[in-house]
């Protein structure tokens, strides 16, 4: 946890969701559930949203996300400064 203008940012790599991306050519839904069942058709696309709770102070993200938001806030700092 890195406080960020008063915020902890808390990182989760849990924070995602499951998608599909192979499919079988057959639309039977006899293969289409055993495919659903296979691990190896499925990838992991992590959060691009992050939830705040500012009365305890902190930001719940996907490492990925905690990285964009610490590069945006350097970057208006960076603005301000000049």
């Amino acid at each position: 946890m890195i406080p960020i203008a008063g915020l902890k940012i808390i990182e989760d790599t849990n924070l995602g969701s499951r998608v599909q991306v192979r499919f079988p050519r057959s639309k039977r839904k006899r293969i289409r559930r055993k495919w659903s069942k296979d691990q190896r058709n499925y990838v992991f696309k992590p959060d691009t949203a992050f939830y705040t709770n500012i009365k305890g102070g902190y930001i719940i993200c996907h490492p990925s996300m905690a990285d964009e938001i610490r590069r945006q806030i350097a970057h208006a700092n960076h603005e301000m400064v000049q």
